[in-house]
């Protein structure tokens, strides 16, 4: 499977053709209390307790990670890398993509491992109220029309806040000052993996 990052890193290079309007996903970039941003790996240990960190990498392509896990088997992971802060909110740990900015797949015994959190379970669901098992049929009318779809996965994109003003790469497309990205995986017709992202593009 091609890294997470590598694919996101695609999709901010890439400018969308008559890409759909998104609805707001700001409140899906929290899970738990926990928002992406600088400070979420600290962020997260702080609020829902010390757990070890995997780092794997070097400095450019590495990845530092921490993880937890619900009685059921739902896994919320925080991954960081140079350029990306992500989290994985997913059915099985075994979903997990623990891949750094250089996109290099790792073995399972390097990742970190779970803390138990009884809190966590799969109708855990982002500030905005997208959780596991949800249909598609919700997950559109909860979210619009994505800005990219395929067999099994639905993405979206945004570019927040709108109307602000973007400096402009070499290449003639605009860099935005906060991009949101959010893919969506099913599973028999439902939800089985949130992976979510933002940040500001390096222009």
């Amino acid at each position: 499977m091609r890294g997470i990052l590598v694919l996101l890193l695609v999709i901010w290079t890439v400018p969308s053709v008559s890409a759909p309007r998104v609805r707001a996903l700001a409140p899906h970039m929290i899970v738990l209390g926990i928002p992406l941003d600088d400070a979420t790996l600290r962020t997260a240990q702080a609020v829902l307790g010390q757990t070890e960190l995997g780092s794997a990498g070097d400095a450019s392509g590495g990845v530092s990670a921490i993880c937890f896990s619900g009685r059921d088997g739902t896994t919320l992971a925080f991954t960081q890398g140079e350029i990306a802060r992500m989290y994985q909110l997913l059915r099985s740990r075994d979903d997990f993509d623990f891949s750094g900015d250089d996109a290099r797949p790792r073995r399972p015994e390097e990742w970190p491992r779970c803390r138990p959190l009884a809190r966590l379970s799969d109708s855990t669901a982002t500030n905005g109220g997208l959780a596991l098992g949800m249909t598609l049929d919700a997950v559109t009318r909860l979210l619009g029309q994505p800005t990219r779809q395929g067999p099994g996965f639905r993405e979206y994109e945004s570019c927040q806040p709108e109307g602000a003003r973007a400096e402009r790469f070499d290449w003639g497309r605009e860099a935005c000052p906060m991009r949101r990205w959010l893919r969506i995986e099913l599973r028999h017709g439902r939800v089985s993996a949130i992976r979510a992202n933002q940040g500001a593009d390096a222009v």
